[in-house]
């Protein structure tokens, strides 16, 4: 790699969207001060398909998601990297959603419309060098 392409990569931006500021300090409560936002990606579908803005959040050690779920403030859970054995998106006629998979279960960590598929599948790549 020539000099002038090794630069540009190292120029690319993270994948961070903007957390939104409420949001960011009850995130931060599940990674405290040692860890640092390494992928954050919003969605543009909730969960049940409607139109809304839930957050899919990495750090170098877990997974967060951050859900409206019909309440006035995003629902959080975190899955360890380390449980995570696999991370798949399926593609839909009108939608597409991540799945991670564990030692025992599917979760479905995030739905969005076609619009935003290059972020995701970025940000897929991103949680799978995690």
């Amino acid at each position: 790699m020539d000099a002038s392409s090794k630069s540009s990569v190292e120029s690319d931006p993270p994948l961070i969207d903007q957390v939104p500021v409420e949001l960011e300090p009850r995130i931060k409560e599940f990674f405290g001060d040692t860890e640092e936002i390494k992928v954050a990606v919003s969605t543009d579908l909730l969960e049940n398909g409607n139109y809304g803005q839930d957050w899919l959040i990495a750090t170098a050690s877990q997974l967060i998601m951050a859900r409206l779920n019909g309440a006035l403030e995003h629902d959080l859970q975190a899955i360890p990297l380390k449980d995570i054995e696999t991370v798949d998106i399926r593609v839909f006629h009108g939608n597409n959603v991540m799945k991670v998979r564990t030692h025992d279960r599917g979760i479905e960590v995030a739905r969005y419309s076609k619009a935003a598929t290059e972020k995701f599948f970025d940000a897929k790549s991103e949680i799978d060098f995690l």
